[in-house]
């Protein structure tokens, strides 16, 4: 409504594409007479230059700063990077000490979106972020869940019965993904059929297709997660432990981790270093995350977990009952929970 000048990213692998970030700023802007090597030859166009020296050195960064901030006095801008979680700490330290000054003297907002680990993994790149307003989006609720499916339905002049209605939201378990496949499907079902109410019989036909839909998704986690052994371990060990509690604080995760990984790793500080690094990676892939505001780790995908467990190798041990409970209960201790 204001006019603002807006620039949507995703990174790439993980990394800031510079080129990109050009769009920020007016058409022609240049980086003053500094020269960059390419395969085309010397260029000057801040486009280009962006992308030869983003990682060269804060002086050329500088720059593009200051002009950001020049552009910023005359209109807003908005960056809404899209995937932050999958940011490398450099970068996303970068990124943010950039938005910070800018925003200081500039109408400039930096839109970060990701999984709910991102406020955790954003923090750790700069302590400062804590000062970042935050919105986390946990399960839906069922009423919420049953919006989201009844309301852009309704748009298309079509209604689903109570019954199949409730059982779609508890097969999508809230999930906000799992419902926007089933909203999908149930709106490409009433297309073919020219059919104004959904029913029971409608849920049905599209059934075997959702479950066809998540298994894929379940296969495509599955091979991320598998190709580090590490990792494979420690999202068994910890969807072993939540079917004996809904919750632990992260010290609790850490130390169900280090159990997993004593066959792993035998030295014991080599065990604790790496608990904690994939406590940090279990967060990122949105296998585990913490609400704001909270101290308890929670599941990101409950059913990908027993999928997960599921297929555990061989020499994947269970863990002992015993020592899922008492990591449970020390969480529950320091948290001060009955």
């Amino acid at each position: 409504k204001s006019g603002a000048h807006t620039v949507w990213i995703t990174p790439k692998k993980g990394s800031l594409p510079a080129k990109a970030l050009a769009g920020l700023l007016p058409k022609g802007a240049r980086m003053g007479d500094l020269q960059f090597t390419a395969a085309t030859g010397p260029l000057t166009e801040l486009a280009f230059a962006l992308e030869a020296t983003w990682s060269v050195g804060k002086n050329k960064q500088g720059l593009f700063t200051d002009h950001l901030q020049a552009a910023c006095q005359k209109t807003t801008r908005v960056l809404f990077l899209d995937e932050a979680h999958t940011l490398t700490r450099d970068d996303a330290a970068e990124l943010v000490n950039m938005a910070q000054t800018v925003s200081a003297r500039g109408r400039f907002m930096l839109v970060l979106i990701g999984t709910p680990g991102l406020p955790r993994i954003i923090r750790k790149a700069a302590t400062f972020t804590e000062r970042f307003e935050t919105t986390s989006l946990d399960m839906l609720s069922e009423d919420a869940a049953m919006q989201a499916l009844q309301v852009p339905l309704g748009h298309g002049g079509i209604t689903i019965a109570t019954e199949p209605l409730r059982e779609v939201v508890r097969d999508a378990q809230r999930y906000p993904f799992f419902i926007q496949q089933w909203g999908e499907a149930l709106w490409d079902c009433a297309a073919r059929h020219g059919a104004q109410r959904l029913t029971d019989e409608h849920a049905r036909e599209v059934k075997p297709a959702i479950a066809a839909k998540r298994e894929d998704f379940y296969n495509g986690r599955l091979e991320e997660i598998r190709s580090d052994g590490d990792l494979f371990a420690a999202t068994v060990a910890v969807a072993d432990a939540f079917k004996t509690a809904q919750w632990f604080d992260s010290q609790g995760i850490v130390d169900i981790l280090d159990l997993a990984l004593k066959d792993r790793a035998p030295d014991q500080t080599e065990r604790e270093a790496k608990a904690e690094f994939l406590l940090t990676e279990l967060v990122k892939i949105g296998y585990i995350w913490q609400p704001v505001g909270t101290a308890f780790v929670k599941p990101g995908i409950p059913s990908l977990m027993d999928y997960i467990a599921q297929r555990r190798v061989k020499r994947q041990p269970t863990l002992a009952t015993a020592d899922l409970q008492r990591a449970s209960a020390e969480s529950r201790e320091r948290e001060g929970v009955a």
